[in-house]
Order: structure tokens, then sequence, then C-alpha cells
């Protein structure tokens, strides 16, 4: 059996089951049907299959098919949440954030600027849900803007909320701006985030920073 059959097969079986835990059978391409789920499809699974999804269906996870024969139907926008597109606002297009994996809320006002530049596996929430009833009852939507100006440098393992990232700032790996803003040419990390360097023209000064903690 071809590799191409194979996989096709493993993509019939997820198509009748809702996950990828099926064996080989089927036709060489396949068209998820309304209402399905898909979760945790893998590179090797996708291999030689042509994939749409209709869209009613549900995917969740990450599928990873950029070194596939096959084609991804345009709307199955995998990290993008209150999609199908990226809004005019934004200055990269949907695939330099596809490539890096990362998740991007676009329900409410999204600004990135196209000279910043993004790591890897980085979240941008633009909604949330008002918590002023407590705990225990979720309220009405809540937008929290996030604006990312030009030459802005937002490292991997990032997230950002309801935050303006100011020109020239840099925004450490794993850091979580929320509710802040980010002045220009500044470095912050941490949880929440705190300023950790300034660029004074020629090289960063870091301010008050511990390379040992004791």
């Amino acid at each position: 059996m071809s590799p191409a059959a194979r996989n096709a097969g493993r993509l019939d079986a997820a198509c009748d089951t809702g996950n990828m835990e099926g064996h080989s059978r089927g036709a060489a391409d396949k068209r998820m049907g309304s209402g399905r789920s898909v979760h945790d499809w893998r590179r090797s699974d996708l291999c030689g299959v042509a994939l749409s999804v209709s869209a009613e269906s549900h995917v969740t996870s990450r599928v990873d098919a950029s070194h596939c024969a096959g084609s991804l139907a345009a709307d199955m926008s995998i990290g993008l949440i209150g999609g199908p597109t990226l809004p005019e606002t934004c200055g990269h297009d949907w695939h330099y954030f596809q490539s890096r994996e990362c998740i991007i809320d676009c329900r409410g006002p999204l600004i990135i600027d196209g000279t910043s530049v993004w790591g890897y596996k980085i979240q941008v929430y633009t909604q949330s849900h008002s918590v002023v009833k407590g705990p225990e009852q979720f309220g009405f939507k809540v937008e929290y803007p996030v604006t990312v100006k030009a030459d802005a440098w937002i490292c991997s393992g990032a997230l950002l909320t309801g935050c303006t990232i100011g020109e020239g700032a840099v925004v450490a790996a794993g850091t979580v701006v929320r509710a802040q803003t980010v002045a220009p040419g500044v470095m912050v990390a941490g949880n929440p985030a705190r300023v950790v360097a300034r660029w004074d023209g020629t090289r960063w000064v870091y301010v008050d920073y511990k390379r040992v903690l004791d």
C-alpha cells in the first residue's frame, strides 16, 4: 500500500470516529463532515491527503501540514480565534503567525505593525468575560484591545491581552503583559511584566536585574 493510501485510510477513520485512532481504509481524499471534530492531527497522518473541513466542524489543538503534499482548506484557520481572517489592522499575514504556532484572537480590537517581530507559540487574547459578579458566574463580554507598534519584538511564549507594546520594545520570552502599556524602547519580563532594561541608543541598560536569585 502506498503512503498516500495508508494516510488516507487514517483520515477516513478519523472522519468516522472524531479522532486519529482509526486504521487504514477509505479513499485518497476526504472532507470532514458537518459537526465533526478533529484532535491532534500529526504531520505524518496528513501527508498525501487532500483535506477540507466544513464550516460547522470543530478543529481543536494543532494540525501541522506545512510539509505535506495535501492541501488544507482556507476556512480551517488553526490558531485563529474569531476569524476566519486577520483584520486589516494586522500588518502580518496569517501564514506568518501559523508558521510560528501562535494563537491570535481577532474578536476584539487588534493592531499589529508589520515591522514587529514575533517568536513562537505566542498567545494574543482581545476578548474575555467580566468577573464583577464573582468567580462563580461568567459576566458579559469585555474587550481587551491589543496594539503592537513598529519594531517591537515579541519573544516566544509571551502572552498579550489588553495591552499596548511601544515602538522598539522587547517582550521577553514567557512574559505575560496584561492590561499594561509597555513604553517605547524598554524590555519587559516576568508575570506580571516589569521593566528589566532600557535602550539608551547604543545598548540595553539593565534595571535592578539579578542574574543570581538568592
